[in-house]
């Protein structure tokens, strides 16, 4: 389905499960918004486990019946991502339909956070998938200048949905990633400008722990 001038909500995961929750963040600031919107996903090879092969096998394929331990495999790992690339597509379908959004969905390699800076457009709200969207009661954290109300909008609104706290904390806390690891937030919100730095972007992601959205442009 066309995504052509729509708001769009670029979903950017290495594996299904790491999806499914910024997939439904997405759903919902869409649907808070007053325009029609597009929900983009987009799953990512990781170059780092196509390095791997032979390492413990992080994401295995679905099978009904119990698999002996195993290890990365490049079969394996194709058969998994192929997995994944279904569940994602149709989890995003199923949400799109049901919210009345157009959607799209393909797959792409690299590293999420390059990904999504080169993929992001004006005005796109990106959220990373990064572990599950766990129930730690923590803040909904926003990262900006204290003049980007825009940015805090955003976290206060999601944080509203989330039924969590929002937090405000200068841009400059990015240089201290481990600052942000010891917060245990739910979500982390940060300025349309980190989409142009995607080495801090993924040091964020790491250290975060959570889904992490980069506000849209303003205007």
């Amino acid at each position: 389905m066309t995504t052509e001038g729509a708001r769009r909500f670029l979903i950017v995961a290495g594996c299904y499960a790491d999806a499914v929750p910024v997939i439904r963040l997405a759903e919902v600031l869409a649907q808070a918004g007053p325009s029609a919107a597009a929900l983009v996903g987009v799953l990512v090879r990781e170059t780092a486990l196509e390095a791997a092969e032979g390492a413990p096998l992080l994401s295995r394929p679905r099978m009904r019946r119990p698999l002996p331990p195993a290890s990365l495999s490049r079969d394996a790992l194709s058969t998994a991502y192929a997995a994944d690339a279904r569940a994602f597509s149709t989890r995003l379908a199923l949400i799109a339909t049901r919210a009345r959004l157009t959607w799209e969905f393909h797959t792409d390699q690299g590293m999420s956070a390059d990904l999504a800076c080169h993929l992001r457009q004006p005005g796109d709200t990106v959220l990373l998938g990064y572990r599950r969207l766990l129930d730690t009661g923590g803040p909904v954290v926003a990262l900006c200048h204290a003049e980007d109300h825009h940015t805090q909008t955003v976290a206060a609104a999601l944080a509203r949905t989330l039924r969590r706290s929002a937090l405000t904390l200068p841009l400059e806390t990015a240089e201290r990633p481990a600052m942000i690891d010891e917060m245990s937030a739910t979500a982390l919100v940060v300025a349309p400008g980190l989409a142009r730095q995607p080495a801090r972007l993924a040091a964020l992601i790491e250290a975060a722990r959570c889904p992490v959205l980069v506000a849209p442009d303003v205007g």
